[in-house]
């Protein structure tokens, strides 16, 4: 079976695995099938916030359904549309040190600095100058798309520059799996012992793939442990914060969180503004301010969405060989942003996000069934309906079928909790962006 072949068969078993007929809308059924090797299948989407979901809540929906379909165990691979074509034709630019690839385009010097990085830049330029040394291990985190990797090579890069002699290795977390089964199957283990441990620098990204993976967290955890001891630096990424991942070992969401950690958000508009700035230069393209003020401000999600977006308007540009007005961008801007940029947030939309999060029938949210799995999302979904749809009590009760003093009551017992709970604080965090990115 193809590629194509393969993802047709898994949509059955998915579609039966996932409670919500919304979810599979507008998640799965948005998937796009892109490669599969022996372990890795490569899929796309749109969005961040769709990425994110998915890894967060059908990852494990997914590649069930890819085993039960060829017998073979995949680890799902999700990329955004914007980095397909720079996955199947890797840039030439880069180049592989005496033990991993790094890009030489990702340097500090091209890291755009604003406030939602301006400290994690400053460290990180601090732990290449000192590696091992000054903030180890250094961990970054955040949504994807928000420049955790190209930071991550720009400490590699630098190190590199300052001391050419160190051996540098950068791996996802995937490729770090890979070998490490190969290793297994080869009996190669020892050699694959002394390439991990045998560094300088180690480099891994997305290590929240390393849940579920006793055997790999074992290994991980031994090579951090030489490495550490030995002052050699170690650099990780993920998508949450060390004590977040809660299907890792104890041992090493300790070990990972005992150095430097940062959070890198979403970029405001002036940053926004100065990162089309330096990519349309990168192109040798002169783009009218109010066209790159009209993309910063309609794009928020992340940094690939914006640098697709302005991507598009020049190649549309070069197709039509028109000048890039502003018209012209607003045209392809409203191609990629449904409803003009403006997002209306309905009391049906929540109940449906909601439902989609917390992986329950959207009928239950406002049904009357009291099990723990039902009451939590309905409360959040009330207390959502208050803050992002200007609801008031009595028209949530309305919407959920109770009186306004019951509305009331569990719109406050979300308040109180979030200032406690930091699950429940990233759970309204996450389905607040997700509502504001349809």
């Amino acid at each position: 079976m193809d590629t194509k072949d393969i993802w047709d068969k898994a949509l059955v078993y998915i579609k039966a695995a996932v409670n919500s007929s919304i979810a599979y809308r507008v998640y799965i059924q948005q998937i796009k099938p892109v490669s599969c090797t022996d372990s890795i299948f490569v899929v796309s989407v749109a969005l961040a916030i769709s990425k994110n979901m998915i890894n967060l809540r059908y990852r494990g929906f997914i590649e069930s359904a890819l085993e039960q379909v060829t017998g073979n165990k995949y680890t799902l691979k999700l990329l955004l549309d914007s980095e397909v074509d720079e996955f199947l034709s890797p840039s030439e630019d880069s180049y592989v040190t005496e033990e991993g690839t790094l890009n030489p385009k990702y340097t500090f010097d091209s890291f755009v600095v604003g406030e939602s990085n301006r400290y994690a830049a400053a460290f990180a330029r601090s732990a290449a100058e000192k590696p091992g040394i000054a903030h180890n291990p250094f961990f970054l985190y955040g949504n994807s798309g928000l420049g955790k990797t190209h930071l991550m090579h720009a400490i590699g890069n630098e190190i590199k520059k300052l001391n050419p002699e160190y051996k540098i290795i950068y791996v996802t977390s995937e490729q770090f799996m890979n070998e490490f089964v190969d290793s297994i199957v080869s009996k190669t283990s020892m050699e694959f012992k002394r390439k991990y441990r045998g560094v300088d620098v180690l480099l891994i990204d997305d290590v929240q793939f390393l849940e579920n993976k006793e055997g790999l967290q074992e290994e991980v955890f031994h090579t951090f442990n030489d490495l550490y001891g030995r002052n050699k630096q170690i650099v990780l990424t993920s998508d949450r914060m060390p004590n977040e991942l809660v299907k890792l070992e104890e041992r090493l969401r300790t070990r990972f969180g005992q150095g430097l950690t940062f959070d890198i958000s979403i970029p405001n508009f002036e940053t926004r503004v100065a990162i089309l700035k330096k990519k349309a230069d990168e192109h040798n393209v002169k783009i009218p301010d109010v066209v790159l003020h009209l993309i910063a401000d309609r794009i928020k999600t992340n940094i690939r969405e914006l640098e697709g977006a302005l991507n598009k308007v020049i190649s549309v540009s070069e197709i039509s060989q028109h000048e890039i007005t502003l018209d012209a961008a607003r045209e392809v801007i409203d191609s990629l942003v449904p409803n003009g940029g403006v997002v209306q947030i309905t009391p049906n939309k929540i109940i449906d996000r909601v439902a989609v999060y917390y992986n329950v029938p959207a009928e239950e949210i406002t049904g009357l069934k009291r099990e723990k799995k039902f009451i939590v999302p309905r409360q959040v979904a009330m207390y959502l309906c208050s803050e992002l749809a200007n609801m008031n009590y009595a028209m949530i009760g309305e919407a959920f079928a109770k009186d306004r003093t019951s509305a009331m009551h569990n719109v406050k017992k979300i308040e109180k909790r979030l200032s406690e709970d930091d699950a429940l604080n990233k759970a309204v965090s996450y389905i607040t962006k997700d509502l504001k990115s349809q």
